[in-house]
């Protein structure tokens, strides 16, 4: 049986390098949102409103205390917006239905949490404050005898609510097909399904920003198959392939799910070990050797020479990997088959 994961139900994951515009456009809504709150709180202690009002200052209170952490954290930052916005709804329709401008709030709900969330979470969350909103709508009208804002008013609001629904609905879901056949094609190497090395360089780059920030550390791993030539001038470039997809094969699978595997050339590969120091490093590195040197059925036997290098702080990808690859050449003239680090 699967089981549920909450944590991606609650938490959207953000991909550093697909997302970053998405990651930009939360960082611009979290600091769009503290002048705009301290506005609306103003106005809601002005017009008497005092329960919006409260809600929205512990709002403003707590975006104001862990700005720091939503920004870096922008998946908090948006989860915080829906959770509020959603309870400012709530609070705003239960205690100020007659207001105009709650229907304006609602109109600009659907897009973001479409954007954020996805399509289906969206449009369930879309639809728990309309039905909120329609049954507090109906329940006015019973007490009141008519309608809590003016009929032109409703009708206008709720053809343009459904209009930008439909619309960010259908655009998230062609987005989301056609970006899913250009990632796949441009992350993905074709031959070996591991990532390409421009993929590869852009996770490098994030990976050193974050240890940067964090004062941690992660290591790079390079390696490659030793006299692959040899191999296929023997076999044939089909066999050829099929040891470059076993390899990386075996590769993957003696990895942790955190780490990233990219292919940087012809038969050249490289590891990123995340919170990994150069001695755990080699062991990796030796359990991957150990790994591709055992005999396989179906693909003749190879080698690979491998070499490590930790970050070091300063470094930049090019000294990484040039660090790495020194580490690889030595490898190689130490006889080939085995680990080297720099």
């Amino acid at each position: 049986m699967r089981h549920m994961n909450w944590r991606s139900l609650f938490i959207p994951k953000l991909h550093p390098v697909y997302d970053r515009y998405r990651i930009v456009l939360l960082r611009v809504l979290l600091v769009v949102v503290l002048p705009l709150l301290a506005t609306e709180i103003v106005a809601a202690f002005y017009l008497g409103e005092m329960l919006i009002g409260y809600v929205e200052l512990a709002t403003l209170a707590l975006v104001a205390v862990f700005f720091k952490t939503l920004w870096k954290q922008t998946h908090l930052a948006g989860n915080v917006f829906i959770v509020f916005s959603t309870l400012i709804s709530v609070t705003a329709v239960v205690v100020a239905l007659e207001s105009p401008a709650i229907l304006l709030f609602f109109l600009a709900l659907p897009t973001f949490y479409i954007y954020f969330l996805g399509l289906r979470k969206g449009l369930a969350v879309i639809f728990i404050l309309v039905v909120v909103l329609c049954v507090s709508t109906v329940s006015f009208y019973l007490g009141n005898g008519h309608l809590p804002w003016p009929q032109e008013n409703l009708i206008f609001a709720v053809l343009v609510f459904i209009y930008i629904t439909v619309f960010t609905a259908a655009f998230e879901r062609t987005n989301k097909h056609l970006l899913a056949g250009v990632r796949e094609k441009a992350e993905k190497d074709e031959l070996t399904k591991v990532s390409t090395r421009r993929t590869f360089m852009e996770l490098l780059e994030y990976e050193l920003k974050r240890v940067r920030r964090t004062q941690g550390t992660f290591s790079l791993v390079l390696w490659d198959v030793d006299h692959f030539k040899r191999i296929n001038d023997t076999h044939g470039h089909l066999v050829g392939d099929e040891v470059l997809r076993a390899i990386t094969e075996t590769c993957v699978a003696s990895l942790r799910g955190s780490d990233i595997v990219g292919r940087v050339g012809g038969e050249e590969f490289a590891c990123l070990l995340p919170d990994t120091g150069k001695e755990a490093a080699v062991h990796v590195a030796e359990k991957i050797r150990q790994a591709i040197a055992r005999p396989r059925p179906d693909t003749p036997c190879c080698s690979i020479s491998l070499g490590v290098a930790e970050y070091s702080p300063g470094d930049t990808p090019e000294t990484l990997f040039q660090r790495a690859d020194q580490a690889l050449y030595a490898a190689k003239a130490a006889g080939r088959d085995c680990v080297m680090s720099g």
